[in-house]
């Protein structure tokens, strides 16, 4: 039980990391956090992992929906 709490925060703060940085910048803006060793450009991915299959949505739909399927008939 303990490691789904901890899983369940560890997602909520990137959730929440992801869409206060949404709010906050624009597409390739860069905030500097730490001048010289840390910062952020806000970048979208489209795709998979990597940006694979980037910009074919239908693609990603389809493979899920088959691996879905797949996994109740299992």
């Amino acid at each position: 039980m303990i490691y789904f709490i901890i899983s369940a925060l560890i997602v909520l703060l990137d959730q929440a990391s992801k869409y206060f940085m949404s709010l906050r910048l624009t597409p390739g803006e860069e905030m500097n956090l730490i001048p010289g060793l840390v910062h952020l450009i806000y970048v979208e991915n489209t795709g998979a992992a990597f940006s694979f299959l980037r910009d074919m949505r239908w693609v990603l739909v389809c493979i899920s929906l088959v691996a879905i399927t797949l996994l109740i008939i299992v």
